[in-house]
């Protein structure tokens, strides 16, 4: 039997921001499909984002022909290009069929009032470089790194959910995935798990990951970019709701601004 802590229903009394937030990364990515020709896509979202001061990669992937890309799933939604900041902490990634928004970095993320601000231009000039946009799936995911020093958690066990085969509880590295629908078309998928099974680059002492991302449901569409960015405020919502869930909170009242 595995018990995880729920999503906890959106509450105004959440906190807005915390002193030392565990944001390693926070992204947005939108799949969409368009009648555009495939270099048209390409060429017209550069050009946005090269406007914005952001500098060109040729990503790997890229020397795949497209042909082959487009016939594979796991492959027809992945940037081709990426465009980065000059602080190297903001990118945007693109592909024929999808377009996503990057914060990287420990202590980068700004804020959800200053990070919308560039989403929402990257959203609107999605739209505008694009004829017959349809979107058809977006996901606003948040990668966050507990740092025992930082966050005052020692242990992924720490935190606020409960995990046991038949009656024995699990005290040991864990990595544990479970899945809420809330709202009509918001799922999200809070994925837990201790250091040694998270790859990439992480803080040091980190504790634990919590990885939190709401995505659509599987019928969704969109031409509106006001819609889309409905969407992205809500899910966000449910993203905070969902994180706080699982911090103690004797923790929280430690990090709240």
């Amino acid at each position: 039997m595995l018990m995880a802590a729920p999503v906890a229903p959106t509450d105004q009394t959440l906190p807005a921001k915390l002193i030392d937030d565990a944001i390693v990364e926070a992204l947005c990515h939108l799949q969409f499909t368009s009648g555009d020709l495939q270099e048209v896509i390409i060429g017209r979202i550069s050009d946005f984002a090269v406007k914005r001061g952001f500098f060109p990669e040729r990503l790997p992937i890229a020397d795949i022909p497209a042909p082959i890309r487009n016939a594979d799933p796991s492959l027809r939604f992945q940037p081709t290009i990426q465009f980065r900041s000059k602080s190297n902490t903001h990118l945007i990634r693109i592909g024929e069929n999808a377009i996503s928004f990057h914060v990287t970095g420990v202590k980068q993320y700004p804020g959800w009032e200053e990070f919308k601000k560039p989403l929402k231009d990257v959203v609107e000039g999605l739209f505008k470089a694009i004829e017959n946009v349809v979107v058809e799936k977006i996901a606003l995911r948040y990668i966050n790194a507990i740092v025992r020093e930082r966050h005052f958690i020692d242990d992924i066990h720490q935190l606020e959910f409960e995990a046991r085969v038949g009656k024995v509880a699990l005290d040991g590295p864990i990595n544990l995935n479970y899945v809420t629908q809330v709202g009509g078309d918001h799922i999200v998928t809070t994925r837990l798990a201790h250091s040694k099974f998270v790859q990439g680059s992480l803080p040091p002492n980190t504790s634990a990951v919590i990885d939190v991302e709401v995505t659509t449901i599987e019928k969704f569409s969109s031409k509106d970019p006001v819609e889309v960015l409905l969407w992205v405020e809500k899910a966000h919502n449910f993203e905070k709701s969902a994180f706080f869930a699982l911090i103690p909170g004797a923790v929280l009242n430690k990090l709240k601004e």
